[in-house]
């Protein structure tokens, strides 16, 4: 009982109706409760009414599925989630009667057995200081290789900038030659809301150079905000 699951795919023989036959809105779950927890939790109100998800506001489509840039008015709702969300599903009361898994593929990689032991909680830094082939050894067993190297360090970025600790600075300066205009972009996002006269002096030296439309606009919207 409870929404703890873990859905890869369902290979059925029987035949699956096409969505859109289903009723809008979608009836009462007989499993849901009366409770609304899940939508109250939500930080970016993804859940417009009971039953229905708004997946362009979801932490989870944002972080993982998302491969263009997250939207600025979302971007602080963002907190320090680089890969997913389970908010709704850690308020459900059901959840209570999740039980810890058996499935030894699911268990933390032990420490003091794999270097990689950090993968489930890595420290920020490292994920700003990430380049591709470092990227490919740390998740090369991990379900995050498949939103490769850019969204993470995107998604790290925004992490960062809502951190809002000067600590980030140079990791995020050196990230404004990053060869993805996305991981620059959102650099200079980072660095706006960290602020302080290092910040701004890369900021505005990157003006001077940077040749891409979208990063240019963020950058412009950046000084508009200063």
């Amino acid at each position: 009982r409870g929404s703890f699951f873990f859905l890869g795919e369902i290979l059925t023989t029987l035949k699956i109706e096409d969505g859109s036959s289903l009723q809008s809105p979608v009836p009462p779950m007989p499993s849901c409760g009366s409770c609304h927890r899940c939508l109250d939790a939500c930080p970016t109100d993804a859940f417009p009414q009971p039953y229905v998800l708004d997946a362009r506001r979801c932490i989870s489509y944002l972080t993982i599925e998302l491969k263009e840039w997250i939207p600025r008015e979302l971007r602080p709702l963002l907190n320090n989630w680089v890969y997913g969300c389970d908010i709704c599903q850690v308020v459900c009361p059901f959840n209570r009667f999740a039980k810890p898994t058996k499935e030894v593929m699911f268990y933390p990689e032990d420490k003091h057995q794999s270097p990689m032991w950090d993968s489930a909680m890595p420290p920020l830094l490292d994920l700003l200081a990430l380049d591709d082939a470092t990227f490919a050894a740390r998740f090369a067993h991990s379900p995050i290789k498949r939103i490769k190297r850019a969204r993470l360090v995107r998604n790290a970025c925004v992490a960062a900038g809502n951190w809002g600790s000067e600590t980030a600075v140079p990791a995020l300066i050196s990230l404004l030659k990053d060869p993805s205009p996305i991981v620059r972009g959102h650099t200079v996002w980072a660095l706006q809301q960290i602020g302080g006269g290092q910040a701004r002096d890369a900021l505005a030296a990157l003006w001077e150079v940077e040749v891409e439309t979208a990063v240019r606009a963020e950058l412009a919207y950046t000084m508009s905000q200063t």
